[in-house]
């Protein structure tokens, strides 16, 4: 079997799908963020998921979990990390330094830019190469997520790189319309010349009117609005589109990305927050927890059950029906909810 060294993940895929997109604008990890909604929607699920608690059976290991894994970065910088570079990559890695006892001492979290997954002809998987050093598969940590091999994974942004390609798009060209001057909501008609001696003093008269300032127009001076044409109707609502799409994308609601024009209901706040962790949130939990559990040999999972994330009434639920069974007291959900 002859063995092939693959580039860095990040590399391969660029090389592979460096072409425009349908909009014409070429989509990258790194241009992707520039996408407010794109920005929004991985900044919104990393925090969300870094906020959970890791738990695992070794104290050793639980204590890399949950304070430090490397005595640089914080356990909550660790995971902040993980997302990010999942989301936008696909891919996420870290390195564990196992010690003399057996189990792991540290694990060094690897920007995915840094590592090439090493993949034989056979379709298996040889080693990691980090930083151009070959990496034992035993001693790398390798989240994925849209994988078509299980091997690598693929990112967000690759998948769906027309929709925010076109999203990038429309963005700058409404920058260039602000760089340029918007168009004006009105028209001032004045009868004859401006540069005739009634022009020049109405013109003198504009410039002298503070901001805010009433318009009183003199002469025979008219003003005309200027209706918003269907193209530019139609613009707008392709960008808030545009936004929806991203929302569809990353698995979320739009209304976690502000753009809900509508404004979210109570009752709608609380089912949209269950369907984030159902749907988005603990998936990801649960693929965290898998690949720690498979390479550091030990159980691994999260704390998933936090009722301060949701809202008062399902909380109060929880608590009505776990007192009713018995598995609450009185005492506990006071404490829960910090009463005295």
């Amino acid at each position: 079997v002859v063995e092939t060294r693959s580039m860095s993940v990040e590399a391969f895929i660029d090389a592979v799908t460096r072409v425009n997109s349908s909009s014409g604008v070429s989509v990258t990890s790194e241009s992707a963020n520039g996408l407010a909604a794109v920005f929004a929607a991985i900044s919104f699920i990393s925090k969300q998921v870094s906020g959970y608690q890791l738990t695992a059976a070794n104290q050793a290991v639980e204590q890399l979990l949950t304070v430090s894994p490397d005595n640089v970065m914080t356990a909550h910088s660790f995971k902040m990390a993980l997302m990010q570079n999942l989301l936008q990559h696909g891919n996420a890695f870290a390195r564990i330094h196992w010690g003399l006892t057996g189990w792991p001492e540290s694990l060094e979290f690897i920007a995915s830019h840094r590592v090439g997954v090493n993949v034989d002809q056979s379709h298996t998987l040889r080693n990691y190469w980090i930083d151009g050093k070959a990496e034992l598969v035993k001693n790398v940590v390798h989240w994925k997520i849209h994988s078509l091999d299980g091997l690598v994974g693929r990112s967000p942004v690759t998948v769906a790189r027309d929709a925010i390609g076109l999203g990038l798009a429309q963005q700058k060209q409404a920058a260039d319309q602000q760089a340029n001057g918007l168009k004006p909501s009105g028209i001032i008609e004045f009868p004859g010349y401006l540069n005739s001696e009634n022009g020049k003093k109405f013109k003198a008269s504009l410039s002298e009117r503070n901001p805010g300032e009433t318009l009183v127009l003199e002469g025979e001076a008219k003003w005309k609005a200027v209706s918003q044409s269907n193209a530019d109707a139609e613009f707008i609502e392709h960008r808030k589109f545009g936004v929806i799409e991203v929302a569809r994308i990353f698995g979320i609601s739009k209304i976690f990305l502000q753009a809900d024009e509508g404004g979210a209901r109570y009752d709608n706040l609380g089912s949209e927050q269950r369907s984030l962790m159902l749907n988005t949130i603990s998936p990801y939990l649960d693929l965290i927890s898998a690949e720690l559990s498979l390479k550091l040999m030990v159980p691994v999972e999260f704390k998933q059950m936090d009722l301060s994330r949701l809202d008062a009434k399902t909380r109060f639920d929880i608590y009505k029906t776990g007192v009713e069974i018995g598995a609450l007291t009185p005492e506990e959900i006071k404490s829960a909810e910090g009463f005295k």
